[in-house]
Formats: C-alpha cells, sequence, structure tokens
C-alpha cells in the first residue's frame, strides 16, 4: 500500500507549470508525501534541494533559468541513489532521444505529459519498492 510505505516521506517539484504540480502534489499529498518545496523556475536549485534531500525528486524539462537535464545531472552527482522523475512534454523522436538523456544523467523514472495519477502511482510504487 503505497500511503503506508511513505509515511514521512518528501517531495520536491522543479516546474513552472501550476497544473502540473497541483496534479502531482494532490497525488504524493493523498498518499502521505509531503512537497517540501516547489521551485518553479530553477533558481537556487543546488540549495533548496540539499535543504531537504527529498524522496523524490520531480523535475520538468522546461524552466525558465534551468534546463531540466541540468538539474537532474547535479542532482545526481551530488547524490548518485536520487529518485528523481524527469517530466516533458514531447512525442515522437525527439520524445525518445530527451528520455534517454534524462536516463543517462540520472533520472529513475520519465513521465511523458499528461501528468496522470496512473503514471505518478507507478514511479512512485517503484521507488517504495526498492
Amino acid at each position: 500500500d503505497v500511503a503506508t510505505k511513505s509515511r514521512e516521506k518528501t517531495a520536491m517539484l522543479f516546474t513552472a507549470q501550476e497544473e502540473d504540480a497541483g496534479t502531482i502534489r494532490s497525488y504524493l499529498e493523498a498518499n502521505s508525501i509531503e512537497v517540501s518545496s516547489w521551485n518553479q523556475n530553477g533558481a537556487n536549485w543546488i540549495k533548496k534541494w540539499q535543504d531537504t534531500k527529498p524522496f523524490v525528486v520531480f523535475v520538468d524539462y522546461v524552466m525558465a533559468q534551468k534546463d531540466g537535464l541540468f538539474i537532474v545531472k547535479n542532482i545526481h552527482h551530488h547524490e548518485p541513489d536520487s529518485k528523481i522523475v524527469f517530466m516533458h512534454s514531447y512525442s515522437g523522436f525527439s520524445a525518445n532521444e530527451l528520455e534517454m538523456k534524462a536516463l543517462s544523467a540520472g533520472a529513475k523514472a520519465v513521465i511523458q505529459k499528461p501528468i496522470t495519477e496512473t503514471k505518478l502511482r507507478l514511479c512512485i510504487e517503484r521507488f517504495l519498492d526498492k
């Protein structure tokens, strides 16, 4: 059961999309995972991440100041076991190429938008099983 296994867990969101943040926050909080921080532009990302060291990090590819691949790569550099979910809205060949880059950079999962509860559940359950 996701809720039982995830008590006292935290998450951090890096996305400029309020709708995505709301969907993720609603799902996580319904499953006892607290959203400790929501960063909309990528600024000061390293300090925010270091201050919380969250259970899971959701990183959108498109950010105002830093792109998501930069953030994924650097979090992975500091903490190789970090559970990072990379999110994007690309499709076709460009999506496959981007997903491979994200996984190579250190993402442990990829979600292609639109974000749904099913996609979130599959990611979180995989992380809780490890």
